[in-house]
């Protein structure tokens, strides 16, 4: 059963782990010369633009939405919303719209913790998994900078036969991007600490500004768009395209059965309302 949801069979699932403890998958440690207070307000708050003008441009979307953080008690939660582009043939659909659920929590003495869970709506099966992105920042000795550990994980939610090419490709994918994602932090945070000279009217980075530290995503060297979602679907579109008709038809059945049977636990197991017999 792929009882992915939180379940408390699944320690590995992110609901389940210790919110400041990386995904299955670390795919980068560095430091970052910013506390992790500071971080937020560079990178996260809602004053910052660190998703909209890095981020999202580098993922090659369209039409991003970012909302305004929300406080549920417990953490700082906020959704964002945009078309990625899907570069491929295979692929009914020329964009597949995206949602990253993202929610966030700072701690005085663990540091800031920022997670990232992206579901694609309009992909054949895109609703069978969830992808995770985890930035924990932790305090360094001296108190004036963050170490860095980026992680990352897929979910999934319904059978799915390529389940494990989906896992490795998002293992591989994360630590390709990100080198790509520690420059694109670096540069934004260090762009708005140390703003660019201007000298006779011409604009001039700080000799300490890295590259990419005027908020341009091409100047850091991609050799790919920074997006996990494309890798993800790529390699699903093209598994997809190596079944049978009868494979094809079996994966449909048994993601419908299995879906069913939860759906009948779930319900099973809520509490049923009361009914009164006529006298």
């Amino acid at each position: 059963m792929f009882r992915a949801s939180g379940s408390a069979a699944d320690p590995t699932h992110p609901d389940e782990r210790d919110a400041f403890e990386p995904l299955e998958h670390v795919t980068l440690q560095f430091d970052l010369g910013w506390a992790p207070d500071t971080v937020w307000q560079l990178l996260f708050a809602d004053e910052s633009r660190f998703t909209q003008d890095w981020h999202l441009k580098a993922q090659d979307a369209l039409n991003g939405v970012v909302g305004a953080w929300t406080d549920d008690g417990q953490r700082q939660r906020r959704t964002v919303t945009f078309k990625q582009r899907i570069d491929n043939p295979l692929s009914p659909v020329r964009a597949s719209q995206c949602v990253w659920s993202q929610w966030a929590l700072c701690d005085l003495q663990r540091g800031l913790v920022f997670e990232l869970k992206s579901d694609l709506l309009d992909v054949p099966f895109g609703d069978a998994w969830s992808l995770y992105w985890r930035w924990l920042f932790t305090p360094t000795d001296v108190g004036r900078g963050s170490h860095v550990t980026l992680s990352t994980q897929a979910c999934f939610w319904k059978f799915l036969m390529w389940k494990s090419k989906i896992s490795s490709e998002t293992v591989r994918a994360g630590h390709e991007m990100s080198p790509d994602l520690e420059a694109m932090a670096s540069a934004d945070a260090l762009s708005k600490v140390t703003p660019p000279r201007v000298d006779g009217g011409v604009r001039k980075a700080d000799a300490r500004t890295p590259k990419g530290g005027d908020g341009s995503t091409e100047r850091l060297g991609h050799r790919h768009k920074l997006s996990i979602e494309a890798a993800v679907i790529a390699v699903s579109l093209d598994e997809m395209a190596k079944l049978t008709p009868r494979q094809r038809a079996e994966q449909v059945l048994l993601s419908k059965q299995l879906h069913d049977m939860e759906r009948r636990a779930e319900l099973s197991s809520s509490p049923q309302p009361l009914r009164l017999r006529a006298a």
